[in-house]
């Protein structure tokens, strides 16, 4: 700021004019130290939070009662989403599948017998549609039986498959066990594939032969009634929903992961009973779906529900991930260790959850510091 110096009223009029044409320089100045004090105060409020990635965690419990037959996987080992991780003790109820197979076919057998007895009282078309129709039935009810049967040995020989890979990479089974595995479950496999080929021709020949059964009978002066004894055909719809039942339970005896991660602990060993709903086991999920940050009592960080939030990895480097909150505390809650891990008293805080953007590759416990904009 220029000062004229001089005596009287003239020299000293010119200082206060050049005093208050400098007012604009001194407001601009001001302005902008003003702004410079925002914008610090603005990335300090995103730097005083700290957060983490959480991680997700699934339990693997069986859906009905038994005792614990098998633990195909173990901790830490990686797990695709349906993948059989535990079994069931199924013996009962591959003995409850067998008598129900067993009586299938001796329903089988009689119904041949009856269709034969009522056919000779019949012309030979009709005595030849009742008989391609019951044992078109029949035969497919029983191949889609032992297709059952056949992929729960599949399912079977997978999983021990999958325990010898899991062996040999840790070098402790030889080759030729794992080779000898390998083989067996190809077998099967090829087992299954021809059954599923059977199970598909029957199920075309069993419609074919009910469509020609509905036609015989709509015709003029064709019975309405089965080609079988109405007790015989009752009996036959009552193996076929115990054997349903059979195969649904053997089924349940096979635990899956829910979902694609690392098996987290193994809560139950084989042999224990385990009820109803029990965990069994635990997946953690591969990637984190949000972060959870703390704002404790000294930091009065004002946040809502729908705030953007822009988050950053500890290690440099890496991009910044744009976010939004899902949801604050309503209340004040003791603040995790891995927060304040130095912290001599306990300390409390507002938890603020952050949904992460589909697709991101955040990992379960990653660290994070979180600016609100």
């Amino acid at each position: 700021m220029a000062f004229n110096g001089g005596n009287g009223n003239g020299n000293g009029n010119g200082h206060l004019r050049l005093r208050r044409r400098d007012f604009p320089g001194l407001w601009l100045w001001c302005a902008a130290v003003l702004a410079v004090v925002a914008l610090y105060a603005r990335q300090e409020r995103g730097a005083v939070l700290a957060g983490y990635a959480q991680e997700t965690v699934a339990q693997v419990a069986a859906e009905a009662p038994g005792r614990l037959r098998d633990v195909v996987v173990a901790p830490d080992q990686k797990v695709a989403a349906g993948q059989v991780v535990a079994w069931l003790d199924d013996t009962q109820l591959k003995l409850e599948l067998a008598m129900a197979s067993a009586e299938l076919r001796r329903l089988r057998s009689e119904t041949e017998r009856e269709t034969a007895a009522w056919a000779l009282s019949l012309e030979s078309d009709r005595r030849r549609f009742a008989g391609d129709y019951e044992t078109a039935r029949l035969e497919f009810l029983g191949a889609r039986a032992e297709l059952a049967s056949a992929r729960v040995e599949l399912q079977g020989l997978e999983a021990v498959l999958a325990r010898s890979r899991a062996l040999a990479a840790q070098t402790l089974t030889s080759q030729a066990t794992l080779e000898a595995d390998s083989t067996a479950c190809q077998a099967q496999r090829e087992l299954v594939t021809g059954r599923e080929e059977v199970v598909t021709a029957l199920a075309e020949r069993y419609r074919q032969s009910q469509a020609r059964q509905a036609r015989m009978e709509g015709a003029a002066g064709a019975p309405s009634a089965s080609a079988l004894p109405a007790a015989l055909a009752a009996a036959v719809e009552v193996q076929e929903t115990r054997l349903q039942l059979a195969e649904l339970a053997q089924a349940r005896c096979a635990l899956h992961a829910p979902s694609a991660g690392v098996v987290g602990e193994v809560l139950r060993r084989p042999g224990e009973v385990v009820a109803a709903g029990e965990p069994v086991l635990t997946v953690v999920g591969e990637r984190a779906i949000e972060v959870v940050a703390y704002a404790t009592e000294e930091q009065s960080v004002s946040v809502a529900v729908g705030d953007p939030v822009r988050l950053r990895r500890s290690a440099r480097g890496s991009a910044p991930i744009d976010a939004v909150v899902t949801s604050v505390g309503a209340a004040m809650s003791a603040l995790p260790l891995r927060v304040e891990p130095f912290a001599q008293t306990p300390m409390w805080g507002q938890a603020i959850r952050i949904r992460l953007p589909e697709g991101s590759d955040v990992k379960p416990g990653e660290s994070f510091r979180l600016s609100f904009r």
